[in-house]
């Protein structure tokens, strides 16, 4: 009897462990997070994957294992794209640092391109890992590193740092078709982080390349669009200064269905990209950085392109006469980061950035990330930062006839919606949480009544923003309306008024 109960208490043990691990890999809920941040978490990036160690080359299979192994929540690969145009993971834009690619191909001189290359020739080089020793593993593909994911079971959000729209094309493509173990599509988990530069300051350059307008079939007779699947995080360093409308950019793609967050190189005390940085924390949106720590010793950093060092203060950037510019650079501090409200936190060092300063600052509450978000957002503080024009309109008054209401049930109290900006003039967003996935109607009535405007929109389970008309494209003339919206159940409804101006 007594080790039958042991032998209980010991399968108990790892159900409940195995479980508790699920949930805290429920990549939804992370992803939810991002969009939605909390002052007592601060999201962890394992930046090249977890290769700190020896025998585990950055941007290898090894290291995206090794992040997973270490419970960090996201990890970051780089991506360039082969002769051949598949996309595989290489930070350096050449080979000689990571790869013994001069010992196979000395012909092609000591530190030659990834673009040289073919896929399959790219796949025979084996990575070195910190040391610069050897080790068996191969530079690995885009496409290896998601079967990886889906066949060892690993649960985890890949974040993708892409230089250019060819391989952002090519690996949304790989993307779409991936999931992992439990039948998650890739795109669920997958975020494609890219340099504002690289599709400008209008989204539909973005839209248009990635085709996101895009319809697909989800089964059982439901269908969706890829501008609610892709996602998205731009980037924005301090160069880029002068060669866009930084701030304008932000705002153009921040109510987008496919923002997650944004991520700027915000470098010291009221330095350049301040306005953005103040601007979304107004805004209530997921703040990144890199934490910039030296990778080749001493307080230097590698080039890209593996043809020498750097120290930050190199790169200092000054505008076109003399200001503004770079006179600092704190991003390798902790503190600093989590100062000005970085809520994610791109790292070389995650396991120590974890144990050694988050924990201790009571920013690691990763329950979070198993939270019911149906519940938070009817019992926590999970609100959009009002501003001047931006603001949540929660309650239905009494503005309309009788008539007219009382044809409409309200909704559970567990379901909430939140509709901004309000007053508004030109495009409509909500952010809407539910429990159930599904399509819901969104019927836009004026005060007699009479439909302006209806539109049928795929949500998901938990928390999401939407994109509900473009009012100015949809003939809405001013006046004030009313916002039915039919959740997926098609019994829940919400009532909400709109004020066009």
């Amino acid at each position: 009897m007594k080790k039958s109960k042991i032998l209980f208490s010991i399968v108990l043990f790892v159900v409940l462990c195995n479980d508790l691990h699920a949930q805290l890999k429920d990549v939804h809920k992370i992803i939810n997070y991002l969009r939605h941040p909390k002052n007592d978490l601060v999201a962890v990036c394992a930046h090249r994957g977890y290769w700190r160690e020896n025998n585990v080359p950055e941007n290898s299979l090894a290291a995206i294992q090794r992040a997973v192994d270490v419970g960090i929540e996201t990890i970051e690969l780089d991506i360039k794209l082969s002769s051949d145009g598949v996309p595989v993971l290489s930070h350096d834009l050449t080979l000689g640092r990571c790869t013994n690619a001069t010992l196979l191909h000395p012909r092609q001189g000591n530190n030659p391109p990834v673009k040289w290359f073919t896929s399959g020739d790219l796949q025979k080089l084996q990575l070195r890992d910190k040391r610069g020793v050897l080790t068996n593993q191969h530079l690995p593909t885009f496409e290896q590193a998601m079967d990886y994911i889906r066949n060892h079971t690993l649960s985890v959000v890949v974040v993708l740092d892409i230089k250019d729209q060819a391989a952002t094309k090519a690996c949304w493509e790989v993307v779409k078709r991936k999931q992992n173990a439990w039948g998650t599509p890739a795109y669920d988990w997958v975020i494609f982080k890219l340099n504002a530069t690289i599709y400008g300051e209008n989204p539909s350059t973005l839209e248009n390349h990635l085709n996101l307008g895009q319809s697909h079939y989800l089964g059982n007779g439901s269908w969706s669009y890829y501008s609610r699947d892709f996602k998205y995080i731009p980037v924005f360093t301090t160069n880029m200064y002068n060669k866009l409308n930084c701030l304008q950019t932000y705002k153009n793609y921040r109510y987008k269905n496919y923002f997650v967050a944004v991520e700027v190189d915000f470098k010291q005390n009221n330095g350049i990209h301040s306005d953005i940085v103040n601007q979304a924390n107004r805004d209530n949106k997921t703040l990144v950085c890199f934490n910039a720590l030296p990778d080749a010793g001493g307080n230097r950093f590698w080039k890209a392109d593996y043809s020498g060092t750097y120290r930050l203060q190199d790169i200092y950037y000054t505008a076109p006469g003399g200001s503004p510019r770079d006179t600092d650079d704190r991003r390798g501090s902790w503190q600093w980061l989590v100062s000005w409200k970085c809520r994610f936190i791109t790292t070389d060092e995650p396991v120590n950035l974890i144990n050694d300063y988050l924990k201790g600052q009571g920013k690691r509450n990763t329950n979070w990330y198993t939270r019911d978000w149906a519940r938070v957002a009817s019992e926590s503080d999970t609100t959009i930062a009002e501003d001047q024009d931006v603001y949540m309109q929660e309650t239905f008054t009494d503005t309309f006839t009788d008539s007219v209401s009382s044809t409409y049930t309200p909704a559970a109290v567990t379901d909430s919606l939140f509709i901004f900006p309000n007053p508004t003039d030109g495009i409509l967003h909500t952010t809407i949480v539910q429990q159930k996935s599904g399509y819901a109607q969104f019927d836009l009535v004026d005060a007699s009544g009479a439909p302006v405007y209806h539109t049928s929109i795929y949500l998901e389970d938990g928390l999401q923003d939407i994109t509900v008309v473009d009012l100015k494209s949809a003939g809405v003339k001013a006046g004030i309306y009313l916002l039915q919206v039919t959740l997926p159940d098609s019994r829940k409804q919400i009532l909400k008024r709109i004020v066009v101006r």
